[in-house]
């Protein structure tokens, strides 16, 4: 398998330069497919997805809150379950 991918150019505030591989995914929940570009990111444990996505998808987010630290601030997730391809 081989996998293309472009390169977005992030800079940060202190002037820091990272570069995020960029691919095209697709995101499917039973009859709903939305076909967009997804960041990748390596080191994740969890994938972000926006709330607009996830509505469109109609991805099920009635379940218990839970709490995740990033390297900055603590956030708050749900979670759902669905097809990427």
């Amino acid at each position: 398998m081989s996998l293309t991918f472009h390169l977005r150019k992030k800079e940060f505030d202190d002037g820091e330069i990272h570069y995020q591989p960029r691919i095209p995914v697709t995101l499917l929940n039973g009859t709903k497919v939305i076909d967009c570009i997804a960041i990748l990111d390596t080191g994740a444990d969890l994938n972000y997805l926006p709330p607009a996505i996830a509505e469109r998808l109609d991805l099920n987010l009635s379940g218990s809150i839970l709490q995740a630290r990033a390297p900055e601030e603590l956030f708050e997730y749900r979670l759902s379950k669905m097809t990427i391809k």
